[in-house]
């Protein structure tokens, strides 16, 4: 048996390339189940469309370091499974790696070139000490273009303020003090 390429379809594909054009637009909109059962067709037949679809993107997409960066992890499943995501703040995801040592991340720098990263300005992430560390590596000036997201921020601010709460309490003397904690005149009762 002889396989022809044709200009209309893509290999090891049974569909032309506008059908598949379809499915792909069709997927923007429902779940590939909800595909399938509309056009007529298996599950994985929609799956393999999106596949060659997602493989084809992937190759041509080239990326470009952005000028502002975010870096986060996410865990998935109950075992505490981690992958490291990087996007470009306007919400694009440029990589998605496993884990969330520097390894996950040094992957993504190293991509790049030369200077390429030299234009990066801003580098959002949480207070991970192993992103900190990669970043101040690979970013010219990284430590200074690091911008710390504002819910560690406040939570690191929190858990400060609480542990001098209770340093400044156990300093406080004992019942003969005439002053609750928020410094209001306690109330004294004669017998």
């Amino acid at each position: 048996m002889k396989q022809v390429r044709v200009p209309w379809g893509e290999e090891r594909s049974r569909f032309t390339v506008m059908y598949e054009a379809l499915i792909l637009d069709w997927l923007r909109h429902a779940s590939i189940a909800g595909v399938a059962e509309m056009m007529g067709l298996s599950w994985d037949e929609v799956d393999g469309v999106m596949s060659r679809g997602v493989e084809r993107g992937l190759r041509r997409r080239r990326v470009e370091a952005p000028e502002r960066l975010g870096v986060d992890e996410t865990s998935f499943q109950k075992r505490h499974e981690y992958v490291t995501v990087v996007n470009d703040l306007e919400g694009r995801v440029l990589h998605v790696s496993e884990g969330h040592g520097k390894e996950a991340l040094r992957e993504f720098y190293e991509q790049f070139e030369g200077e390429e990263l030299g234009g990066v300005k801003t580098v959002a992430m949480d207070m991970w000490e192993p992103y900190i560390q990669v970043t101040e590596a690979y970013v010219p000036q990284g430590a200074e273009k690091i911008a710390f997201d504002k819910f560690h921020v406040a939570s690191h601010l929190g858990e400060a303020i609480d542990r001098v709460r209770r340093q400044e309490q156990r300093k406080l003397p004992g019942e003969d003090y005439p002053y609750d904690v928020a410094r209001r005149p306690l109330s004294h009762t004669n017998s």
